[in-house]
């Protein structure tokens, strides 16, 4: 089992809104089209459709000077008899700040898929399927607007509602978060650490079934712990070096993300949106 696949993490949070378009990219199906550069702005810098594959591919670019956190996307297919689709994702890419931190690439460490990463000066791509027409027509256009950005130095742009959620969803998390860090922290000294991560798993599962609302990001950071303890419960024997190495790499891993969400969170109060 490789480290990658017990800490690679992908948030996507979806939400329906209403559409609030700050920076569009449109092209024709059948073409390719790049919007003109604007210098200090998250911005689409490409939208690519493929119709063998029905993939529409946004490349953001962030020209900013801070970390892109989390941005609102919708995609708005347009079909031939007039109608439209429209999609929209919430999507939350501050985990790659951490990924990338506790796991430099200098150390040799590689991901099976590169986490999404929208610092300064870099790129991103988007992808998702396009919309389906209700009536089989075919697609004429599709068009890409990003609705809202959060920045690492706690701004956002756009939409104040959607970045609202966003920062609502990362306190959840970071509750959540604090309350099963001091769980894991416990297992750095542990004489059994099979054993511990079992009580612990079944301890996370006994939560999860007591729960009567319905499941949220708390459950996510239950579930994504309770993942690790089942892993590191199923490694043999001979494993059991594996165990002394992943358990401080999840302890790092979850303590970074409790620091980066609370760091977020008070600039965020202090930045307000913009």
């Amino acid at each position: 089992m490789s480290m990658n696949s017990i800490f690679r993490c992908s948030r996507m949070i979806t939400f329906v809104v209403a559409l609030v378009g700050i920076w569009v990219g449109s092209v024709p199906c059948a073409a390719t089209q790049k919007t003109a550069h604007k210098n200090g702005a998250l911005r689409i810098a490409r939208v690519r459709f493929d119709p063998q594959t029905s993939m529409v591919d946004v490349d953001l670019a962030n020209h900013t000077k801070t970390s892109v956190t989390a941005y609102g996307m919708t995609v708005i297919t347009t079909f031939s008899d007039g109608t439209t689709a429209q999609q929209h994702l919430t999507n939350d890419i501050s985990q790659s700040l951490i990924l990338t931190k506790v796991f430099p690439r200098k150390a040799g460490f590689k991901f099976d898929k590169d986490p999404e990463s929208l610092r300064p000066g870099e790129h991103t791509h988007f992808r998702i399927a396009a919309g389906q027409s209700e009536t089989g027509s075919s697609i004429s256009s599709i068009k890409a607007v990003l609705t809202a950005a959060m920045f690492a130095d706690g701004t956002s742009r756009g939409d104040k509602r959607e970045a609202a959620r966003v920062h609502a969803s990362w306190s959840r998390e970071l509750e959540e978060t604090r309350r099963w860090l001091p769980e894991l922290t416990n297992m750095r000294s542990s004489k059994d650490v099979r054993a511990d991560s079992s009580r612990l798993s079944t301890k996370l599962d006994r939560e999860e079934t007591d729960q009567q609302s319905e499941p949220d990001i708390k459950s996510v950071v239950r579930r994504t712990i309770k993942m690790h303890m089942d892993q590191i419960e199923r490694l043999s024997v001979f494993e059991s070096s594996g165990r002394r190495t992943i358990i401080p790499k999840l302890i790092e891993v979850t303590q970074a993300r409790a620091i980066l969400l609370a760091h977020q969170l008070r600039m965020a109060r202090k930045g307000g949106a913009q």
